[in-house]
């Protein structure tokens, strides 16, 4: 297994490649960098435990996303148990956020839209000590194969490049490569990463997930 086949195959959920129609409809024109909409205000540096729900059992219609718990409070945090914030599942994380009422038909209890949320207590275990604010960004996505006299040799990778710079993609779903609007948070790397069995793997450089990807003709730097 690898990193940057697909992050959520570490949370056991499903991934593939996904095509420009998956990703979303092109847009009539190139599109520019933008901010996320200003929620409601919520209380900031705050401890909760992340908890990913189990998959549902029954054809029923039930909550199967992230929640972050503190001690008084379950906050909705993501409808998809194989958002990013799963890389802390079971984890005490310090978080920022703000709370925010969906538009569309949702779960009865508070929604929060989290900013920076890091582990509380990282060790050299973890790969990933903290998930940034997301962003709106238009990048471009390149694909390929690792040259043949390399670690990873002849192995696909994604990248994701924006603004002059070159990140370590990870999504759900890998989207083609093409120009795209997405919702981007970046993962702080451990320098000290040193787990306690060896792994075979790449540590990523630059990581960062994306999601809400809209497929685009071009981006305005």
């Amino acid at each position: 297994m690898r990193l940057y086949v697909c992050v959520p195959l570490l949370l056991g959920a499903a991934c593939g490649k996904a095509s420009k129609d998956d990703v979303g409809e092109p847009a009539p024109a190139p599109v520019a960098h933008d901010a996320l909409p200003t929620p409601a205000k919520a209380e900031p540096f705050s401890l909760a435990v992340v908890e990913v729900a189990e998959p549902p059992k029954t054809k029923r219609k039930e909550f199967s996303g992230i929640t972050f718990v503190t001690e008084s409070e379950r906050f909705i945090v993501s409808y998809s148990r194989a958002d990013v914030y799963s890389l802390f599942a079971g984890r005490q994380v310090r978080y920022q956020g703000e709370l925010y009422e969906p538009e569309l038909q949702a779960v009865v209890g508070p929604h929060l839209r989290p900013g920076m949320v890091a582990l509380a207590d990282p060790t050299g275990e973890d790969l990933y000590l903290s998930i940034s604010a997301a962003q709106r960004v238009c990048g471009q996505v390149v694909t390929g194969l690792h040259p043949e006299n390399t670690k990873q040799g002849g192995e696909p990778f994604h990248r994701f490049q924006t603004r002059g710079k070159t990140h370590h993609l990870f999504a759900q779903e890998m989207p083609e490569a093409g120009a795209y609007q997405v919702r981007l948070r970046h993962l702080e790397v451990n320098p000290d990463f040193a787990p306690a069995m060896p792994v075979s793997m790449a540590i990523p450089v630059s990581p960062v997930w994306l999601d809400e990807i809209k497929s685009v003709d071009g981006c305005i730097e």
